[in-house]
């Protein structure tokens, strides 16, 4: 009988015990919802739908120079190689003889065949004009190069940079322009020889140019 009284008197402790612990975890809980409901409330106002918006920019002005201008005054680098250069300067091809100037390399699978690279780009992102008009051979595969005769460039300009406003999308890199011989004046008349060496291939080159300005022929 005694045993069975210390064990009624167990169970009542042990459930007078365990209710208060039970009620702690209820209220634990029923913060930790209440606290997870907060935080979706949160994000729920913080994450607003975008909206349309108008802005209003200054005005862009694109300027141009006409007229002579100094090179050191130009806004963007140019390089300008005379005919006197052109002579002196050995080399294959047109572009090897422009090669060396500041910023220009080339790209050449032979001695007849170089494409131009100015500040590391090169192919379709250079423009080459000749008397003003674009040639696009060199844009395309190693074995294309410039279809130029070196012998009818009297001068060449190189422009280093972009010059897509004025040369179109592929003037990323900057722009060749190749000028031949001005017109003589009137009345009169020269001729003009030249002829090269290559000691590599043992191969020879010849150039005549007559050019003259006389009763109204050029």
């Amino acid at each position: 009988m005694r045993t069975i009284l210390k064990s009624i008197l167990l169970m009542s402790l042990c459930s007078s015990a365990t209710a208060p612990a039970m009620a702690i975890n209820g209220a634990d809980n029923n913060k930790e919802k209440s606290s997870i409901h907060g935080m979706e409330t949160s994000d729920s106002i913080k994450h607003q739908p975008l909206t349309e918006s108008s802005v209003k920019l200054n005005e862009v002005v694109v300027t141009g120079l006409t007229g002579s201008q100094k090179l050191k005054q130009l806004p963007a680098p140019i390089s300008f190689v005379s005919a006197r250069q052109l002579e002196m300067q050995p080399s294959t091809n047109i572009i090897d003889a422009i090669a060396h100037q500041p910023g220009v390399s080339q790209i050449t699978t032979g001695s007849g065949i170089s494409k131009p690279v100015i500040r590391g780009l090169g192919f379709n992102r250079v423009v080459v004009v000749n008397d003003g008009v674009r040639q696009e051979g060199q844009q395309w595969g190693d074995e294309h190069g410039i279809e130029i005769d070196p012998a009818s460039v009297h001068s060449v300009e190189i422009l280093k940079g972009p010059a897509s406003l004025m040369y179109g999308s592929d003037a990323m890199a900057g722009v060749l322009i190749f000028h031949s011989a001005p017109t003589l004046a009137k009345g009169d008349m020269r001729a003009k020889f030249s002829t090269g060496y290559q000691t590599n291939n043992g191969l020879f080159d010849y150039s005549l140019n007559f050019a003259g300005n006389q009763g109204g022929f050029v």
